[in-house]
């Protein structure tokens, strides 16, 4: 019975005096940091194990404390002792937790706290890193931060952002799933893993599970099935493309997103006259349909601009000028045409630079002077 007492003793004394030596080592004047922690480590360590000590929350909570003193130690020679401390810190502070089975229990909350300030102490060190330029240094702190909270969101997202600065796309794309794994929602998050798919490791399957990733997170954001519909045109699935829009629409006739979507591609196919009955078709579904307004917009005004290149490259000839005076009328009744289309984007892109100026230049070609002045001094007011 004695001797059991003693093996009790000799243990829980273990973790008193690796609790003791971390102590020591926290003063501002400590000295032989390495030997003092490497003296903790080996108590705490075997306390882990023994049998009398192992299923206590406080030995464990120990530990995380020990090995948190090692992670975050700037010595190397510290740091050394226990490259891994990290995951080992993080390991026995959810151990501790584990144990004592009880949020609101003495040692689940310390090791919630320890967590923490060890999850902040790496985001911070990598923020620091990343404002001095020294990526390599932020993203490995950001890796720091990750181990101890996998599923937090702003050491992901800073840590894909330095790799993105040091050129490495792999690294940075494994940050921006991880946090679409985390529930964060960011169409910019989305963009640049599709580009990384489809431009940089050419998986267009993989781009287009992220595609359908992003239309189920925004599904009002018509971004999303336009880059589906290139992704098809550039794999040479222009069918399949036109196939899942006529279906969709035959399932949905009432969407306008979806006649926007058959005008894009349609667009992309070089069949203009079916891109505008598209659009056309979208806006009498949904009048306020902007991106088809734009677009149908853009569509006649480039007609027009077109023809009047074309009318200024024709050559000296007798013949050749009287083909230029009859483009250069064709191009007029092709703003004229435009009139309404343009009129009716810029009413639902008020703000929108491009469209002022088509406009501006249309009113101009198609004789109406003064609204085209008034659109210019318009535009040169937002210019001040």
């Amino acid at each position: 019975m004695m001797l059991g007492m003693t093996t009790v003793y000799a243990q829980n004394k273990a973790v008193n005096k690796a609790d003791q030596l971390l102590k020591q080592v926290e003063a501002p004047d400590a000295k032989d940091k390495v030997n003092k922690l490497t003296e903790a480590k080996n108590n705490i360590d075997a306390a882990s194990q023994d049998a009398k000590t192992k299923d206590k929350a406080k030995t464990w909570f120990i530990r995380g404390q020990v090995y948190s003193a090692i992670a975050t130690a700037e010595d190397e020679a510290v740091q050394a002792i226990a490259p891994n401390a990290v995951d080992e810190a993080t390991a026995s502070f959810k151990k501790a937790q584990e144990l004592e089975n009880n949020p609101n229990s003495t040692y689940y909350v310390f090791a919630d706290q320890s967590m923490n300030g060890l999850w902040g102490e790496f985001v911070n060190r990598g923020a620091t890193a990343y404002q001095a330029g020294n990526y390599e240094e932020a993203m490995d702190q950001f890796d720091n931060a990750i181990k101890v909270n996998p599923t937090d969101t702003t050491a992901n997202l800073y840590a894909g952002v330095a790799a993105q600065q040091v050129g490495d796309r792999d690294r940075s794309a494994k940050y921006f799933y991880q946090l679409l794994d985390a529930g964060y929602q960011d169409k910019d998050i989305y963009y640049a893993l599709i580009a990384h798919e489809r431009d940089e490791k050419q998986n267009y399957d993989k781009a287009r599970e992220v595609i359908a990733r992003g239309k189920k997170d925004f599904p009002e954001e018509t971004e999303f099935r336009k880059q589906e519909i290139a992704l098809l045109l550039k794999q040479d699935k222009t069918g399949e493309a036109k196939a899942e829009l006529e279906t969709a629409i035959a399932a949905e006739p009432d969407n306008a997103d979806l006649y926007f979507n058959l005008g894009y591609l349609n667009e992309e196919l070089g069949d203009q006259q079916a891109a505008i009955d598209a659009y056309k078709r979208a806006l009498e579904v949904d009048p306020q349909h902007k991106n088809s307004a734009f677009n149908l917009a853009v569509i006649h005004y480039n007609r027009a601009a077109d023809t009047v290149k074309e009318a200024n490259n024709v050559g000296l000839s007798n013949a050749e000028a009287k083909r230029g005076q009859e483009l250069r009328k064709q191009a007029n009744q092709y703003f004229k045409d435009a009139l309404p289309y343009v009129e009716n984007a810029l009413r639902l892109h008020p703000d929108n630079r491009t469209l002022m100026e088509i406009t501006m230049v249309t009113y101009d070609r198609a004789g109406m002077k003064d609204k085209s002045n008034e659109l210019m001094k318009k535009l040169e007011s937002m210019e001040q």
